[in-house]
C-alpha cells in the first residue's frame, strides 16, 4: 500500500509574480534563440506574452496602490479627496 503525499502547493496552487515574471523573461530568451519556427507560433507566443504582461502590469499597479493605502492608514492621512 502507497499513500500519495501532497504539499500544500498541490492542494492550494498559486503563482506569484515573480513566476509570472520569470515565465514572460523564458519566452523572450526562447525568441532571442529561435525556438519558435514559423510566423503562426510566434505570433501564439507573443499573444500568451502581451496577456501575462498585462496581467503583471496590473497586479504591480494594484500593489502599488494597496502599498499606499496603508501607508496612508498607518500614518493617519488620507488622498485629496478622500475622508476618514
Amino acid at each position: 500500500m502507497s499513500e500519495e503525499v501532497t504539499t500544500n502547493e498541490e492542494q492550494n496552487p498559486s503563482l506569484g509574480i515573480e513566476e509570472l515574471i520569470g515565465a514572460i523573461q523564458a519566452i523572450d530568451i526562447a525568441c532571442e534563440e529561435g525556438a519558435y519556427k514559423g510566423w503562426e507560433k510566434i505570433q501564439q507566443v507573443f499573444a500568451v506574452r502581451h496577456r501575462l504582461m498585462i496581467f503583471v502590469n496590473f497586479l504591480q499597479e494594484r500593489m502599488e496602490e494597496a502599498s499606499k493605502s496603508a501607508v496612508g492608514e498607518a500614518t493617519g492621512t488620507a488622498e485629496v479627496g478622500e475622508t476618514k
